[in-house]
């Protein structure tokens, strides 16, 4: 069931673009204190960002169709980008927890409560609901699960280039870098070998794998809900 009002889905995207806003704020005010732009080095912001460039698009997309009174909504101003803020937010929520594991942070610390709660749950949950009630179903292809990884995997070999190419302080998260792993003391013996880099690409093709996984799922998901894979029945 999709809602083809456009004047709720404008409002609804207008009030998850303030939703979003705020989130990168605080992804600012909690990650780049003394750098502003040190602050785009953080996967979250950057997705982030991202996924309100999407919504801002969709925005103006409803108001001109507003505006030449179309009764329908659209099924994105290009789908494959919608579908990759999707995938990148939702597989953001889920590898949260998986990241604050592997390096030893607290999920949901109370100094950064706030940031983590519109990073990884209010905000991607949002853009969830917002494919759920307003997306056309059935306009993704499979071929589109390509694009949502390409983000990912670039911003693995930029942090993890930085972090071997510059000295002092970098973009490079704790899963990237190697110590992270050698002062572990509850991650299995594995994570330690080879100096610490045998952690670094087991936690980031665990987590890279759960995007792949999240990213597919979505598109499966799209196209049974479009009944693509309904068998014609004839009486």
């Amino acid at each position: 069931m999709v809602i083809r009002d456009r004047l709720i889905a404008l409002i609804y995207r207008i009030v998850i673009f303030s939703l979003g806003l705020w989130t990168v704020v605080v992804q600012f005010a909690t990650n780049a204190v003394n750098n502003f732009w040190g602050g785009f080095g953080n996967y979250a912001t950057i997705v982030t960002i991202f996924a309100l460039v999407i919504i801002l698009a969709e925005i103006i997309a409803n108001a001109i169709g507003m505006k030449e009174k179309r009764n329908t909504i659209a099924p994105g101003v290009v789908p494959f980008l919608f579908h990759g803020a999707l995938v990148l937010l939702a597989s953001l929520a889920v590898t949260h927890p998986f990241y604050c594991y592997f390096s030893m942070i607290d999920y949901m610390k109370a100094d950064t409560f706030l940031y983590s709660f519109l990073s990884f749950i209010a905000f991607p949950l949002a853009i969830v609901l917002d494919w759920i009630l307003f997306g056309e179903k059935g306009t993704v292809k499979w071929s589109y699960g390509m694009f949502p990884l390409f983000i990912p995997i670039f911003y693995f070999l930029f942090s993890l280039m930085r972090k071997l190419l510059v000295s002092g302080s970098t973009y490079s998260t704790l899963v990237f870098d190697p110590n992270t792993f050698l002062m572990s003391s509850y991650l299995p013996d594995a994570f330690s070998a080879g100096n610490g880099w045998a952690g670094v690409f087991i936690s980031i093709l665990t987590l890279f794998g759960i995007i792949v996984l999240m990213d597919f799922t979505i598109i499966l998901v799209n196209n049974l809900l479009a009944r693509r894979y309904t068998r014609e029945t004839g009486y």
